[in-house]
């Protein structure tokens, strides 16, 4: 969902030899406008124009093998990390633990939804699998 991946804002950062995705602010824009999500948000495709979309000819293939190794529990347990001084923002005034569970049960959920299929990791504009 990064839309930071363009050739115009690629925000990747070459060190030696490897490659490194850089800047993911924009890669939850859901995070900034919780108002705006909607249920079919989630299964929203990907932007046209990705940088590396011409390198990206096995997603089809892939897609389903790299999501089935995320279920609900593995999301449950990464949301579990984040702050809870990132989240109390995003929360009604005042914070409390009641409000930062439903907001860390609301990104499982979106992400949860995310990986459901039909999976949109593999985009239109991608490369068919041969």
């Amino acid at each position: 969902m990064n839309p930071d991946r363009t050739p115009s804002s690629p925000n990747l950062l070459a060190h030696g030899r490897r490659g490194w995705l850089i800047d993911h602010g924009a890669a939850l824009p859901f995070h900034y406008d919780w108002s705006a999500v909607t249920e079919q948000m989630p299964a929203r495709p990907e932007r046209p124009g990705h940088l590396l979309a011409p390198w990206a000819t096995q997603l089809a293939e892939w897609d389903p093998i790299l999501t089935g190794q995320i279920d609900r529990r593995v999301l449950e347990k990464a949301v579990a990390e984040v702050p809870d001084t990132f989240l109390e923002p995003l929360v009604e005034a005042p914070p409390s633990p009641e409000r930062l569970a439903r907001r860390r049960a609301a990104y499982v959920a979106f992400l949860w939804k995310r990986l459901k299929a039909p999976h949109q990791f593999a985009p239109p504009w991608a490369p068919a699998a041969s």
